[in-house]
């Protein structure tokens, strides 16, 4: 996010400083909150999170076109006729090695004396950013259908789609000049997501964080109160005010130079000291003129802002009150109501803002789901899930914790849940107990690929083969639109299940009694919090094909169609041998409840 040319336009007033690089790192702080005393040479740094990730997605994927130099186009006969298959452009790097590429980035900055004082993530975004949210949805949306019509279905998988993430990362790769672009299929999902757990299980854990709304002004802040330099993507910190000492760099702005040696230089910008050179009080009225009309001179852009200080047009207000600067750094702490707790770090951004909307008065929550790569042309991989995730939005709803019920959850409501609780606890149970076998213990993948078969057979649609599910579970193939959705299926459903899992922690959390209700939800957290692999890498990146793991793929599969078999074989009439639709009997009707939010109130009454 941003305002389009403002970082262009202000260019000629950053300051280049040279960072010689060392062979040791700087210390990393115990906390976010208390910055150690720097020594001499050092400066203290806080990081954009999200930026971060999509960075070190961009240095993988440079990576990955150095390695695979034949990116070109190979020409192709599909059953749609003559046309490109653009099969190199849908190569990706996997999460993990994004991920290593975004530690070898912080390990290198910390080798130039910098301290990374903060990486912060966002916990939520405020209601003004919904038009961006839909802007970056919809173009999410139709780069996924233009790659829809570039690329012809093959079953083909010759071609690995990832970047293996044993590659190392020189200082030439995280810092120098790189050509790269995102792949035909846009960036992976949930980027943001993945760092930040990755963070979280790393050295890093003490000085990472989510802020309760958006991390722009806790980063403000946090540079105005303690002169930091302020690491990001977004032209927004530089209308922020962050005081006398607080400096602003763009990852792209860092780059590495030999100055009797190697060593990165980076441009640092002073909207403060920027303003008083150019004669306006602050660069909010300045941005906002960019913003109206980006075309405009320099000059003429500052005579706007001189006129607008005295005399404000339509919408300046508006606008001013997006970039505050009255955020006190102690709302953040731990003590505070709406601060993420370390409890709350290990949420993902779709839980945390969830969470954060529940502290809120508020007649609605909405849920943003990013766009996974998914075949357009099919039903949307994210109604995947969708019963779970209804449980999920459910417990909240009950959790003593929130400021007030909504009457809306944007994506869908909740029905009575007694059934689907119990047949959770049910088919998690008797899964974990059937995989789980010598010593293997049961992994999120196990129970996402259980889970896909038996959502695809209720639900009266086709369940991949044998083949089909194997690669599935490797994530592991070509360019395939038929699994790559079914992929994105299974993606859909692991993420439901995690956000259940982590709404289930809050939830109970937060219950002081002890009834029949809440030892049901006890228990499916209990088995959920056992499972293993529950990181994005080791659910969704790709793995080899061993003999151990098809041995234990096939396994899974079958338990699965057996599992489902012998449900079905409950359902027969004996007089007949007719099958008949299988009956609730847990004496709740299967109607909309008055109450949205019922799972509690219904579950056992």
């Amino acid at each position: 996010m941003g305002i389009p040319g403002l970082q262009n336009l202000l260019q000629p007033y950053t300051t280049q400083h040279i960072f010689p690089l060392t062979t040791t790192p700087t210390t990393i702080p115990a906390s976010f909150t208390n910055p150690p005393v720097l020594n001499p040479g050092e400066h203290l740094i806080i990081i954009d999170g999200p930026a971060l990730a999509h960075h070190a997605y961009a240095i993988a994927r440079a990576k990955l076109r150095s390695l695979q130099p034949s990116t070109q186009i190979v020409s192709r006969q599909t059953a749609r006729g003559a046309g490109p298959t653009l099969r190199h452009a849908t190569i990706q790097p996997s999460y993990a090695a994004i991920n290593a590429a975004a530690f070898a980035w912080l390990a290198a900055l910390r080798r130039a004396g910098c301290v990374v004082g903060a990486i912060v993530f966002d916990g939520g975004l405020p209601d003004w950013k919904v038009d961006v949210r839909r802007e970056r949805l919809t173009k999410s949306i139709q780069t996924l259908a233009s790659a829809r019509k570039a690329l012809a279905d093959t079953d083909d998988d010759d071609e690995p789609r990832f970047l293996d993430d044993n590659i190392a990362f020189s200082d030439s790769d995280l810092f120098g000049a790189r050509s790269w672009s995102a792949a035909l299929l846009g960036k992976p999902p949930r980027l943001a997501d993945s760092l930040r757990e990755c963070l979280n299980s790393s050295d890093y854990a003490s000085i990472t964080c989510i802020v309760p709304n958006e991390a722009d002004p806790f980063c403000a802040a946090y540079a105005r109160a303690f002169g930091a330099v302020v690491v990001t993507s977004d032209s927004d910190l530089c209308v922020y005010d962050i005081g006398d000492k607080g400096r602003v760099v763009n990852f792209h702005q860092i780059s590495l130079v030999d100055v009797e040696g190697p060593a990165l230089a980076m441009n640092f910008f002073s909207p403060r000291e920027t303003a008083q050179q150019l004669g306006v009080r602050s660069l909010v009225e300045l941005a906002f003129s960019v913003r109206s009309d980006q075309h405009r001179s320099l000059a003429q852009h500052v005579q706007h802002a001189k006129v607008w200080e005295v005399s404000p047009p339509k919408g300046l207000a508006i606008f001013r009150a997006e970039y505050p600067t009255d955020v006190d750094l102690a709302s953040f702490d731990e003590g505070c109501a709406l601060a993420v707790s370390k409890a709350k770090q290990a949420f993902s951004s779709l839980v945390s803002e969830l969470v954060v909307q529940s502290c809120t008065a508020g007649s609605t929550w909405e849920v943003w789901f990013p766009v996974l790569h998914e075949d357009t042309t099919r039903t949307a991989a994210w109604l995947t899930g969708t019963e779970i995730r209804r449980a999920a939005y459910s417990l909240l709803g009950q959790c003593p914790s929130i400021v007030s019920k909504p009457d809306v959850v944007v994506e869908h409501y909740c029905k009575a849940a007694r059934a689907w609780l119990q047949q959770a606890i049910a088919f998690v149970s008797s899964s974990l107990d059937l995989v789980t076998n010598g010593e293997h213990r049961a992994t999120w993948r196990d129970l996402g690929l259980m889970s896909l078969i038996q959502s695809q057979k209720e639900s009266g649609k086709t369940v991949p083969s044998r083949d089909g599910l194997l690669k599935i579970s490797c994530a592991n193939f070509g360019m395939s639109w038929t699994l790559l959705h079914w992929c994105a299926q299974l993606q859909a459903l692991l993420t439901s299940w995690r956000m259940l899992e982590q709404m289930l922690g809050y939830v109970l959390a937060h219950h002081g009694k002890d009834d029949e209700a809440v030892n049901g939800l006890r228990t499916l957290h209990e088995l959920l919090s056992d499972i293993d692999g529950g990181t994005m890498p080791l659910m969704f990146d790709p793995i080899s094909y061993t003999k151990v793991h098809m041995d234990w793929v096939n396994r899974v599969i079958d338990i699965a169609f057996q599992h489902k078999n012998k449900n079905r074989k409950k359902t027969r009439q004996r007089n007949t041998g007719k099958v008949r639709k299988q009956q609730d009997n847990t004496g709740l009707k299967n109607t909309k409840s008055s109450n949205q939010y019922c799972l509690l109130d219904q579950a056992y009454e």
